[in-house]
């Protein structure tokens, strides 16, 4: 390990990965859905992310909004080589990646200040010195108003997984670069087969993370102050940088009581009035991994403003089975939706050359309110997609194109290829079935229905 490292592993890039968690468009929509404002994403804006390793994703984002300005700080140079790779291969201008340490960047701020950042995987992975920089930094560089997103791992589901973590940690590794973590995985797969019973959690956990590479493992489990973290301990130091939680970002999780039965939900009613309702949410959940927005001075919306932001987007109808990230979820813990007529003649009416939210509210006869809990029931369990003006659409069709292009060309060299970007919606898509890729690099047929949805999306291939 490295000197420079501060306890991060560096003798590997991370994976090259897409987060479809990671839209400005979305982000709106749960600051408003929770009551807040947000700087408009349709409008021009700066954006920064903070560890943004190789920028798959903040690449993907300067295709989709051109009007917009990029930058990523990462103190790999690895990582910078291959993101200035990517930006050149595509012919973007608005979007730079820089080498940098967090520290570095704090005693640098910048003369015009950010509306958005983001820091994917850093939080939980960073020694507590590193932490009090990203505080730091987003202290200086963040305007009145502005919405930073985290994605880190939560305490509640990676509790049980304490064992591995330091199993990896002291176990010895191979000589060989090829199998170096070869005993710490015989290890610890002894362990979870001994204990699986008494932690199924823990199980459940390993087994999924058994099929990763080392380099994700060294990253994951492995760097010594890599660990679960309760929201808390977030919101605690983003104060300094007069920071405060506004919600989770993803809008699914706004909505309790379509993953949480009666008994649950008087559990979470009771925690929320203590004051403890992020807790609660995550040990009910079980969850290994949050995605929340912070604000610096957003002003509150009313509900009647939120109900208006809300009618004016334009939906067409989704399906999500199909896998594709456009609408990150608890997925299977979903446990009640809407009854099949409702939900069909929801999307018969949004299939009709699409179709605004308030339309598919005006259709319904119940009161306001109801039809509006109905409508954002579809919408958010993946049943309808919200796509952003034409005008953003036709902006970003050119960018997007040449990302996309960029993407299949990874594909068909046999490349990693971790997603597209839709100008339609203003977010990446992933693709996590291996039958998906086979059908967009043209070696399987089209039985999903794939090429009519890429339409939708506005991703020609």
């Amino acid at each position: 390990m490295s000197d420079w490292s501060q306890g991060y592993p560096t003798d590997s890039a991370y994976i090259d990965a897409i987060q479809t968690e990671i839209t400005p468009w979305r982000w709106a929509q749960a600051m408003h859905f929770g009551g807040l404002s947000c700087p408009d994403p349709g409008k021009p804006f700066r954006f920064l992310e903070l560890g943004c390793g190789s920028a798959m994703t903040l690449i993907g984002l300067a295709a989709a909004y051109p009007w917009a300005e990029f930058t990523g700080y990462d103190f790999m140079p690895e990582h910078i080589v291959m993101a200035n790779r990517l930006i050149a291969e595509i012919g973007l201008t608005n979007i730079e990646v820089l080498e940098g340490s967090f520290a570095e960047m704090a005693a640098n701020p910048p003369a015009e200040k950010y509306d958005f950042a983001a820091a994917h995987g850093v939080w939980t992975w960073v020694p507590p010195e590193v932490r009090e920089e990203i505080v730091d930094v987003l202290g200086t560089w963040m305007a009145p108003g502005a919405v930073a997103y985290f994605g880190y791992n939560a305490a509640a589901g990676w509790c049980s997984l304490a064992p591995v973590r330091k199993i990896f940690r002291s176990a010895p590794m191979a000589r060989s670069a090829d199998e170096r973590y070869g005993p710490a995985r015989a290890a610890a797969q002894a362990w979870v087969d001994m204990m699986a019973d008494g932690y199924p959690q823990m199980e459940l956990l390993w087994n999924k993370l058994s099929e990763a590479p080392d380099h994700f493992l060294a990253h994951e489990i492995a760097s010594p102050f890599g660990t679960g973290k309760w929201m808390e301990d977030l919101g605690r130091p983003l104060e300094r940088a007069k920071m405060a939680f506004a919600g989770p970002a993803v809008l699914v999780e706004h909505m309790e009581a379509l993953y949480l039965d009666a008994a649950e939900m008087d559990f979470l009613k009771k925690a929320v009035d203590g004051g403890w309702g992020e807790t609660a949410r995550d040990l009910l959940l079980r969850r290994t991994f949050r995605n929340d927005l912070f604000h610096r001075g957003a002003m509150k919306m009313s509900g009647p403003a939120m109900v208006d932001n809300m009618r004016g987007i334009e939906v067409v109808p989704w399906d999500p089975a199909l896998e594709m990230g456009t609408h990150p979820s608890v997925g299977d813990q979903l446990k009640r939706g809407l009854p099949d007529d409702v939900l069909d003649g929801l999307k018969d009416l949004a299939g009709d050359g699409g179709r605004t939210f308030g339309d598919c509210m005006a259709a319904l006869d119940v009161p306001a309110a109801q039809a509006f809990q109905v409508v954002m029931t579809a919408y958010v369990s993946g049943n309808l997609l919200d796509l952003r003006p034409e005008a953003q659409r036709e902006a970003a069709q050119d960018g997007c194109d040449r990302f996309n292009a960029a993407m299949m060309r990874r594909l068909k060299s046999r490349k990693p290829m971790p997603g597209f970007m839709s100008p339609a919606w203003g977010g990446p898509i992933q693709f996590g079935m291996k039958a998906h890729r086979a059908v967009i690099a043209g070696e399987a047929e089209d039985s999903f229905g794939l090429a009519d949805r890429m339409a939708t999306l506005g991703i020609a291939v």
